[in-house]
């Protein structure tokens, strides 16, 4: 891929805010004449702000191609407790289960913790946009010089024809997804990025399982 053509999505997108004054204007008219559609309007704002989310995680990604990676010793567990907390409101809010299982309550790892909390927190937030009912697991554990993260959902399952362009740039399993298709691809980017590897299991109606692996013992970015 060049890069002008993600240049020319983000742009795309950012044209794309220039819906917001028209939002806006229609929530003001709904407040003064009393006819709130709240869901409606939540629906918009959920829209503009993961949009704006995506294109300043993918705007960095492409303007900074080494990620610019700000390494330090962190508690992994922070990473995955922060990404846990700004997905708890969604969660409640469909009413989900959600676990939390680990093999250790800290564990020091040489990573960017700002990036490997958008990695953790991306998944759950396709996790939570694709089940409707049901459960959230997330599995943490340590082998020899890994260590994994697997986020398991009981939500509707990829299908097998498009599994394997859940990373693509842009891709979007749905129509109706908000946002730019961007949080598997940043995921997947930053991990391998970390020297690490994500894979993915699902199976339609039954749920699917995201697996992020990365290494305990090296501290070397990949290039």
């Amino acid at each position: 891929m060049t890069i002008e053509q993600p240049i020319l999505w983000l742009l795309h997108e950012v044209n794309g805010l220039g819906i917001i004054p028209h939002y806006v204007t229609q929530i003001q008219t709904a407040l003064i004449e009393g006819q709130i559609n709240r869901a409606r309007i939540e629906r918009h704002l959920n829209h503009i702000v993961k949009t704006v989310r995506d294109i300043q995680q993918y705007g960095q990604v492409i303007f900074e191609r080494s990620f610019a990676f700000d390494l330090s010793n962190t508690d992994l567990m922070d990473c995955i407790t922060a990404a846990v907390n700004d997905v708890t409101p969604a969660i409640h809010e469909k009413g989900l289960q959600f676990l939390l299982e680990s093999e250790f309550q800290e564990l020091s790892l040489h990573c960017d913790p700002f990036w490997i909390t958008v990695a953790v927190r991306n998944v759950l937030e396709n996790a939570v946009k694709f089940t409707p009912n049901g459960t959230i697991a997330v599995r943490c554990g340590r082998y020899q010089s890994w260590v994994y993260i697997e986020i398991e959902d009981t939500g509707v399952g990829i299908p097998e024809e498009i599994i394997g362009r859940i990373f693509e740039d842009r891709f979007q399993a749905s129509r109706k997804s908000d946002g730019m298709g961007m949080g598997l691809p940043i995921v997947k980017s930053v991990v391998e990025r970390h020297g690490g590897t994500v894979t993915v299991e699902s199976e339609i109606d039954k749920g699917s399982s995201f697996r992020l692996e990365l290494p305990t013992a090296s501290s070397t970015l990949m290039s």
